[in-house]
């Protein structure tokens, strides 16, 4: 319930964990030797286990003027196994009584065994954490494991949490290769225009290219709200390479001109 209330988290499904329930198993031999049938251990469950209300304190007609009204419930929902194990099933004429641990084990177990999870050999639940659509994974990400952090404190002895599977980490990974690949690209445009070009404002004017552009690009995701993801980092460097071509293309007009006797003016207007 915590971790569904952390800001981003759109949905937590749940698998393997075991629900507690009360385990009564039959033992039929006892039970054809006493003369009971699964119907009699039924019924007598019914009428024994059952919470309900005994009264009520307050109703009218009242004579002191009384105006609250109290519930009194009964203590007949049971919880323990010895309690279920002295439920009456039959009493026989001679006043012997026929219990539900005369004819069957109980204790207390998972309310089904048809499905499990086990890791590395030790009973287990898996927890599947989703986040909406608009949120941002990585903070969704490292919410949950603070969350999970701060929780763990509670936790008895014998429970501990690991996280199996966190697919934020190729994000992370894959905008890192992005910052490389870009950082790669701005050495590389320097190199070649100064290599081709022999001239340090063409080459600072180039590189001035990629910055300027991811700082708008950026500022517009921004003011849109949007955040940034592995798909618009994507578009974002194929767009880079349009911008530095045509920077690269209009320099080397600009310096060709000027190489020709044009002014810087003359050379830039064309």
């Amino acid at each position: 319930a915590a971790r569904s209330r952390l800001p981003g988290v759109g949905q937590v499904q749940m698998s393997g964990a075991r629900d507690y329930s009360m385990r009564i198993w039959l033992r039929p031999d006892r039970m054809n030797a006493l003369n009971v049938t699964s119907d009699d251990v039924a019924q007598a469950l019914r009428e024994q286990n059952v919470q309900g209300a005994a009264g009520q304190v307050g109703t009218p007609p009242v004579f002191n003027g009384q105006k609250q009204t109290l519930t009194i419930n009964g203590l007949g929902r049971l919880n323990q196994a010895d309690d279920f194990a002295n439920i009456i099933i039959r009493a026989g004429e001679m006043g012997q009584l026929v219990r539900l641990k005369d004819v069957a084990t109980i204790e207390l177990g998972s309310r089904s065994y048809s499905s499990g999870a086990q890791l590395n050999g030790h009973d287990s639940a898996y927890l599947g954490i989703y986040p909406t659509p608009s949120a941002n994974a990585l903070r969704v990400a490292d919410a949950v494991r603070a969350e999970l952090e701060r929780l763990s404190t509670r936790f008895p002895d014998d429970l501990v949490y690991e996280v199996k599977f966190d697919t934020t980490s190729f994000v992370a990974a894959t905008i890192k290769e992005i910052g490389v690949s870009l950082a790669l690209t701005m050495l590389a445009v320097v190199v070649v225009v100064s290599l081709f070009l022999q001239s340090w404002r063409a080459t600072l004017i180039v590189a001035l290219a990629i910055p300027v552009s991811l700082v708008g690009t950026f500022a517009v995701l921004y003011t849109l709200g949007y955040s940034a993801n592995t798909l618009s980092l994507f578009a974002i460097i194929l767009a880079l390479t349009m911008v530095v071509d045509d920077a690269i293309v209009v320099v080397a007009g600009v310096e060709t001109l000027m190489a020709e006797g044009q002014s810087r003016t003359a050379a830039g207007g064309v």
